[in-house]
């Protein structure tokens, strides 16, 4: 174990004992996970959403066929199944049963687990009964398929589970069968590589053909379907080839000479499992793939048949965790993948913490990821980093933080990322840490979050000497919370961005006027952390952690992703965002970025109001038409007595009337760090993808690592997709890319 955990450390892999907590913070909410051994780890899907009306719903047209067999059933090596279906491809022969009394003995024998209509309950047994047989049915249904659910083998990686050979159990695998429509054909000699496969194409050949057919015979090495019109002929047997797994169609009858009320009844093929096999590919690569609301339309136009949103909705967790694999697998491969990362872009910082639980068992508890390229960019931005937190949506509850500053053209540049159990004192002190590899602390560098206590605890341990600003967009939505008084949260707007202290205490005392209460409530708080004005370090034309907001809405689809799905989607976020800019930057024709090129143009137009008089070759008076106030510009030190120019590093509309006056291109004047050439080494670096494990040598101390999930888990029920506003937010859409 030492040997482990000293390796570990040399790779990134940290353990509770050798990282001092810093502040012991228990979550009440916590429970034991499960022990999640090769034999029985499994799946459990989040919770679906309850029908709009708790006590009935409606019927549709994909509820359950529930037939009836005979009281009793031989043990034979075949069966016959006509007067019931299995349209949901885990039949297992049912034993023989006898029931005293001369009762009739029911199997209830579905075609989908998420269908709903029950037959009519025999007088003898109750519905509290009933109900809670069919409870029962549905949890071993669900059991029976997430054991067969293995993780997708995302570039290379295989699930660390191991595989059943149990028919019955892993009947069903639908990570390995990607249909699309033009795949559903069926003839004779037709090779399928699994039971499963042949069942489930099956079912997608009679949507595409429009009719109904029901598993007519099973055995344990082949099984038949036939029409459910007892006049059509169409039988489709296929059989088990020697010992392989491959499965093969011997006979095929495919005419039909069926009626239309049996073709018509068509999409009761359309089960769950079906959806999640045909929409599989729409959730591969780490995409987050459409919702379970936009489902049925898409499987309106592409497919021809339609399906409720509740089926929808599980064929979406089917489909996502075939995709994507499963949580506990995510969290157990995260160390290889991190290793894969950084091979394949060296200079990347990745960092896991583990912890050590009741059992002795190491579980998860941080993850810190870095590439190569931001590390590389961060080096060309102003020094102003954003960092936020925001959570996340999966099986395991947690939160995401990022940092991330911006670039030439105002949009966002993601630094490092982190995932953690809850933003914490103990959790944002591990991230500042980990940052401190990559942003350097100083005297020229300022620090915008909004007010939570945890930042500024952990700024001030780790980042002494830089300035920290709080949002201007949090304190202006509080005030207009707090007080809903008309124009209260403009006026504290134009207080805190004006860059004259002159400027602010004339705004300030209007405040005072208008609401003493507002007032009262911004002189609890430091100036120096929300105005220009006072901010002792440069904040250029970041008041507010918009950017973060951005980000974290651009990582939207993967927040509710496995661990290792969530960091390969920001590497390829990242990486789609690098060559999109590069796109821009190669089509530039001058030398200043569409978006501060938009900014002068702005104050190109407020300078045509100014009357400009030269005190010497670069010192000017600009003074305003209209009032005769004036502002002194000096070309050669690029000052203003506005503060503006000095401030944000880009010609004020008195300097560019300055330059006017001199026949002067203003944008000369531009600070270097909104100039194409530097837009083009934040976005020089490449980020490549990860290799494939089986072709590298990985330290046995990083592929033998078991690392299970957290011990915290997210509560019942589906959790929402859409963060919270705060009181008098806006929805903000800026250019990410």
């Amino acid at each position: 174990m030492e040997n482990i955990e000293e390796a570990s450390n040399n790779l990134g892999v940290k353990s509770s004992d050798q990282v001092a907590d810093t502040e012991n913070h228990s979550d009440p909410n916590q429970e034991e996970d499960p022990s999640l051994d090769n034999s029985s780890q499994m799946l459990v899907l989040q919770t679906p959403p309850k029908p709009f009306n708790m006590h009935t719903r409606e019927v549709d047209d994909s509820d359950d066929f529930v037939g009836q067999v005979p009281q009793c059933v031989s043990s034979r090596p075949t069966h016959d199944t006509s007067d019931g279906e299995d349209e949901d491809d885990d039949f297992v022969e049912p034993v023989p049963q006898c029931v005293s009394g001369g009762q009739t003995h029911e199997t209830l024998v579905g075609e989908d687990e998420d269908d709903d209509f029950i037959e009519p309950v025999p007088q003898s047994r109750s519905r509290e009964e009933d109900a809670r047989r069919r409870r029962e049915k549905d949890k071993a249904d669900d059991e029976s398929l997430m054991k067969s659910v293995r993780a997708v083998e995302l570039y290379g990686f295989e699930d660390v589970e191991a595989s059943s050979n149990n028919e019955a159990v892993n009947d069903y695998t639908v990570d390995d069968i990607d249909f699309t429509l033009a795949d559903a054909d069926m003839y004779t000699g037709k090779l399928f590589s699994s039971k499963q496969e042949f069942k489930i194409s099956l079912h997608i050949y009679a949507l595409k053909q429009v009719f109904r057919f029901k598993f007519h015979k099973h055995a344990f090495n082949y099984v038949a379907a036939k029409c459910i019109d007892k006049n059509c002929k169409f039988y489709v047997m296929a059989k088990q080839l020697g010992e392989s797994s491959t499965y093969q169609v011997r006979k095929a009858q495919l005419k039909h000479v069926c009626t239309s009320d049996a073709k018509a009844q068509y999409k009761k093929h359309a089960t769950s499992k079906v959806i999640a096999a045909l929409m599989r590919s729409k959730y591969e690569r780490l995409q987050a793939g459409p919702r379970a609301s936009e489902l049925p339309e898409m499987l309106r136009s592409e497919f021809l048949f339609t399906a409720t949103y509740w089926k929808c909705w599980k064929a979406k967790e089917l489909a996502t965790v075939a995709a994507q694999g499963t949580e506990e697998s995510s969290y157990k491969l995260l160390p290889k993948y991190f290793f894969v990362v950084k091979y394949a872009n060296p200079g990347s910082i990745t960092n896991i913490k583990t912890e050590k639980d009741d059992k002795g068992q190491t579980r998860f508890k941080y993850a810190f990821m870095a590439l190569k390229a931001c590390i590389d960019g961060w080096k060309h931005l102003r020094k102003v980093i954003v960092v936020d937190g925001t959570h996340m949506f999966g099986k395991y509850k947690g939160c995401l933080l990022t940092a991330s500053g911006q670039d030439a053209n105002f949009q966002v540049f993601p630094i490092a990322f982190a995932v953690v159990d809850n933003e914490t004192n103990e959790s944002w002190s591990w991230f500042f840490e980990k940052l401190t590899e990559i942003v350097e602390d100083g005297s020229d560098l300022s620090i915008v979050s909004d007010r939570a206590n945890q930042i500024c605890v952990a700024k001030d341990k780790w980042y002494p000497l830089s300035h920290h600003g709080c949002c201007l967009v949090h304190l202006q939505r509080n005030v207009d919370a707090k007080f809903k008084k008309r124009n209260q949260k403009q006026m504290v707007g134009r207080a805190a961005e004006v860059f004259k202290v002159s400027h602010f205490k004339r705004l300030y005392a209007e405040i005072k006027l208008t609401d003493k209460r507002c007032w009262d409530y911004l002189e609890k708080i430091d100036p120096r952390h929300w105005t220009r004005s006072h901010f002792e370090g440069e904040r250029y034309n970041l008041m507010s952690s918009n950017i973060a907001e951005s980000l974290n809405k651009a990582l939207v689809p993967a927040r509710d992703s496995p661990i290792m799905a969530l960091f390969e989607f920001i590497r390829r976020m990242i990486s789609r965002w690098f060559v999109s800019r590069q796109r821009k930057i190669s089509k530039m024709s001058g030398e200043i970025p569409p978006a501060v090129d938009e900014l002068m143009e702005n104050n190109l137009e407020d300078a045509r109001a100014y009357a400009v008089m030269p005190l010497s070759a670069f010192e000017f008076e600009v003074t305003l038409k209209t009032t005769g106030f004036g502002s002194s510009v000096n070309l050669e030190t690029r000052s203003c007595t506005c503060l503006e120019f000095q401030k944000v590093g880009i010609p004020c509309r008195h300097a560019i009337a300055a330059a006017m006056f001199r026949d002067l291109q203003h944008s000369e004047f531009v600070a270097d760090a909104y100039l194409k050439k530097t837009w083009n080494e934040t976005t020089k670096g490449v980020t490549l993808p990860v290799p494939d494990p089986q072709d590298l040598f990985i330290p046995s101390e990083v592929s033998d690592l078991i690392m299970l999930p957290p011990k915290t888990k997210r509560p019942p029920g589906r959790p929402p997709t859409k963060r919270k506003r705060s009181a008098g937010e806006i929805p903000v859409r800026p250019n990410l890319i």
